[in-house]
């Protein structure tokens, strides 16, 4: 059976913070990273680091603190849709990026941090031959 490390994920002083529960007492449960996409292999390098265990020798459940969840697929398709996006243009510092970052809250922009809600991520489910594959989306908000 795969074991299975729950990470709650918060956004803080421009960073993208995890805690990862159910890693043995004394061992440091924590990291950072700037950018949303580089999260996903962040966690899973001081998981597989800490344990001694292959990067891809365990499930993740994503957990964020405004109580959304996100599945391993969803961050996958958001790390494909992050690829995808060529320019955007930041509202708060009116950077013209390439490339940014996509998290579950919308774009994030790598220069100053913000992150532009207006723009929603909507995840679809796909059914393949092996079971489905999440694809992500960016919306206008309904907010």
């Amino acid at each position: 059976m795969t074991a299975t490390y729950h990470v709650t994920v918060t956004h803080e002083n421009d960073l993208w913070v995890a805690v990862v529960d159910g890693l043995p007492a004394g061992m440091n449960s924590a990291t950072d990273v700037e950018r949303f996409a580089d999260l996903d292999a962040e966690v899973r390098d001081l998981i597989a680091g800490l344990l001694d265990v292959g990067r891809h020798s365990f499930d993740v459940d994503w957990r964020f603190a405004d109580g959304a969840r996100v599945s391993a697929g969803q961050m996958r398709a958001l790390r494909r849709l992050s690829a995808t996006l060529s320019r955007w243009r930041c509202p708060a510092c009116l950077s013209d990026v390439r490339h940014p970052s996509v998290g579950p809250g919308g774009v994030e922009c790598p220069l100053c941090a913000h992150v532009d809600g207006r723009r929603a991520v909507r995840f679809t489910r796909r059914p393949t031959r092996a079971g489905y594959t999440w694809t992500a989306s960016l919306d206008e908000a309904d907010r």
